[in-house]
């Protein structure tokens, strides 16, 4: 998506990240921080105001960017209405197929393990 397009869901949704890539080898993960400003993501954590470098439009510009999915708790996931998945998953499922994977009442530890682990929303 164009730079546009993700500062305004990012803006939407402020527990999002988008990762871009310049010309398929540079990349950075940015996000909004809590005080509304858009930061580059630093070994996994949102910048705090005072410890940011403003990213101008001519950075940003070049890059092609993707949402990217934070972990939530299960049940924030399967409120949300959307597809979800586990974090050790590799695909997005509707909350009636995410429940049947967890294996039903006969594997109750791998259900405890899932419930209790983080979930990933798939954003539109």
């Amino acid at each position: 998506m164009e730079t546009w397009e993700m500062i305004k869901k990012l803006t939407e949704n402020p527990k999002l990240q988008a990762r871009g890539s310049a010309r398929g080898h540079i990349s950075m993960t940015v996000a909004i921080n809590e005080f509304g400003s858009l930061v580059e993501v630093v070994n996994g954590k949102i910048p705090i105001a005072d410890s940011f470098v403003t990213l101008t439009h001519d950075v940003l510009s070049v890059y092609d960017w993707e949402l990217t999915p934070q972990p939530v708790p299960f049940m924030e996931a399967a409120n949300s209405g959307k597809l979800i998945r586990h974090e050790e998953w590799t695909e997005f499922y509707p909350l009636y197929d995410a429940l049947e994977l967890m294996g039903g009442p006969a594997n109750n530890d791998n259900a405890k393990k899932l419930l209790n682990g983080k979930w990933l929303i798939k954003e539109d």
